[in-house]
């Protein structure tokens, strides 16, 4: 009599042989049959269904050690609540398969990773791979870094003990990888190729990649290596890119970015609720003679102004956004606040998504920010630096052209469109003709070179025609009367017109105002 046997998969109560007897033998040509019996078999597998999120896993188990951290204790996203939606899409129900993080320094995104892989362990996910600059660094974050991690959630005995085998290898826990549930991590650096290719892994994690190497010894990319041993997990990996940029032409982050939805973090404004990015642009601060911070301290050196502050992109608002305000209008939407991350492009591929994040977001105070711009203003070197590690962004060299955030500084707030303000002493007008309208920007003069935008108008119409109503509204601005603050009349001066190829319409409407053989005012086409 045959022993009753329940197979592992496929239908219950019948003995393996008389289970396959059942299965019809095919040939590999047979392609449809042999499909339908791998599937048969597939579907008898057991699954794993982890239904707990990386956020509410995070908050339950991870603690932060005084040892590795300036805020000690359990983890909480409160003081972060800029990675909320960032860690949850590392979850294992996120259909989210590849995130990048382009930030500044100390924002947390090392800790995302370390959540994540805690995640992992608990679960037994894997296998992972932890890839740093170079292998000295992969080995420390795994001392100390990742192994206290370990112990301050009481899961060291999670991790296979060490087994020394022939050859003086040693499996298990070892100070660049680690064994737990079947599956294990592995901490390498990205200027082995061997390492880089030597096993296929389910979680990536691709720390501060701008400072891999440009090229491997042998050729090709250090992250497009890693990422290729993913290739077999397809929708069930999660790579996880992050880095502070460093130069725009060799920026791998850069164009990770780009090529995800390009999220941005919004806040409320505390007075009008205005949506919007913390941006350097909209940083202002109470300035001395010479232009620097004007910060002003006691006796103790404690600082007794608050002369910095983030200035509401509503212009009918124009609040003060200050930094002890931080912890409330950075609050998330469902967490009390109404801050959210924005995408603003659609990916290029499925699963991915991309962040930007800044350090006027993080745990830096803005006057400390401020100080040390002030530090870096007209220094090409530690500019870079203040561009890459406190705003998050690329650095692109420019010859003879002057730095972006540098003119932003400079950009005065009290300025609205149309206004005429009494330094300008010239008004002047360009007219750009296209085919189905006329596109004018106003400008002011006054000593030196210096301009304002004052209006720019846009006229549509049939400009091939002479006698279209777009060049009686251009007419009219012409002519018209532009009133100072101190009730001065100022009158255009001069207009130049785009006019390709001579064109007839721009020659007649230049015909309506005077020439003035000896001046240069009037109303001209311009030709090249």
């Amino acid at each position: 009599m045959k022993p009753a046997f329940k197979p592992a998969f496929g239908p219950a109560n019948e003995d393996v042989a008389a289970y396959y007897d059942d299965v019809e033998v095919v040939s590999p040509k047979n392609k449809k049959s042999m499909i339908a019996f791998m599937n048969k078999i597939i579907q008898g597998f057991p699954t794993i269904s982890v239904a707990e999120g990386l956020v509410d896993f995070t908050e339950r188990r991870r603690v932060l050690t005084s040892g590795t951290s300036a805020r000690p204790g359990p983890y909480r996203f409160s003081v972060t609540p800029y990675t909320r939606e960032i860690t949850e899409c590392l979850s294992e129900y996120s259909n989210i398969t590849e995130v990048a993080l382009m930030k500044p320094t100390q924002w947390a995104a090392t800790n995302i990773m370390m959540n994540h892989q805690l995640y992992c362990v608990e679960y037994g996910i894997g296998p992972m791979l932890y890839v740093t600059s170079d292998d000295d660094l992969a080995g420390e974050y795994m001392e100390k870094r990742w192994d206290p991690m370990i112990v301050a959630a009481g899961m060291q005995d999670y991790i296979t003990p060490p087994v020394q085998k022939k050859a003086n290898k040693a499996t298990g826990d070892t100070r660049r990888a680690k064994s737990f549930k079947g599956t294990f991590i592995r901490s390498i650096g990205a200027r082995s190729e061997s390492k880089l290719s030597s096993f296929p892994v389910r979680i990536i994690h691709l720390d501060e990649i701008d400072k891999y190497p440009v090229a491997l010894a042998g050729g090709g990319d250090s992250s497009e290596k890693a990422i290729r041993r993913s290739d077999s997990y397809e929708n069930l990996r999660k790579i996880f890119h992050t880095s502070t940029p460093k130069k725009k032409a060799t920026s791998r982050i850069g164009p990770l970015f780009r090529q995800g939805d390009m999220r941005y973090y919004h806040v409320p404004c505390p007075m009008c609720g205005h949506m919007q990015r913390l941006l350097w642009a909209q940083m202002i601060w109470d300035k001395t003679e010479d232009g620097k911070l004007d910060l002003q301290m006691d006796d103790h050196g404690h600082v007794t102004n608050n002369p910095v502050w983030h200035e509401c992109a509503n212009k009918e608002c124009k609040y003060k956004m200050r930094d002890h305000e931080k912890i409330y209008f950075m609050r998330e939407r469902g967490h009390g606040g109404k801050a959210e991350w924005r995408p603003s492009k659609k990916p290029d591929r499925p699963g991915m998504r991309s962040y930007h994040g800044n350090g006027m977001e993080g745990f830096r105070s803005w006057i400390n920010i401020v100080i040390q711009w002030d530090n870096v203003e007209g220094d090409p070197i530690l500019l870079q630096d203040f561009v890459n590690d406190v705003l998050g962004e690329e650095y692109e060299d420019k010859i003879d052209k002057p730095d972006e955030h540098y003119l932003a500084s400079r950009a005065e707030t009290d300025w609205n469109r149309g206004d005429v303000n009494e330094r300008i002493k010239t008004l002047t007008m360009g007219v750009d003709v296209q085919g189905d309208r006329l596109e004018c920007a106003l400008l002011g003069w006054r000593d030196w070179k210096e301009s304002w935008p004052v209006e720019y108008f846009v006229f549509p119409g049939n400009p091939n025609d002479p006698n279209d109503d777009c060049w009686n509204l251009l007419d009219e601005v012409i002519r018209q009367d532009f009133v100072k603050p101190s009730k001065e009349v100022l009158k255009i001066q001069v207009c130049l017109i785009d006019a390709p190829f001579e064109n007839a319409s721009v020659m007649n409407f230049c015909e309506r105002f005077p020439y003035y053989a000896n001046g240069w005012r009037g109303v001209y086409p311009a030709f090249g």
